[in-house]
């Protein structure tokens, strides 16, 4: 499932947006992890439809590649009438070393 977006040329299935999320979606009432860490695999591997192709295929014509995500948001949350009030930023990388 870690290959589901990647377009097929470069061996992923190229499966679209909805049948994907409905796959994760099974798989999360199953396992929950193992769906978040899909999903993150997938959301990166969405890029590969964009990058230039020499690139793409650099990074996913390896059948056993795995893409991670990154971002740098950071912040704080606060309890408010209604809901949470969240400002700053935050560090995280889900499927990352």
């Amino acid at each position: 499932m870690f290959r589901t977006f990647i377009p097929t040329v470069y061996g992923g299935a190229e499966t679209d947006i909805l049948t994907g999320m409905a796959a994760l979606t099974e798989l999360g009432s199953w396992d929950g992890s193992a769906a978040w860490c899909v999903m993150i695999a997938n959301t990166t591997a969405l890029l590969a439809g964009y990058l230039p192709p020499e690139h793409a295929e650099t990074i996913y014509g390896k059948p056993n590649v795995i893409t991670g995500g990154y971002t740098v948001p950071t912040g704080t949350a606060k309890v408010v009438d209604g809901g949470l009030l969240v400002n700053g930023t935050w560090a995280w990388g889900s499927g990352t070393r």
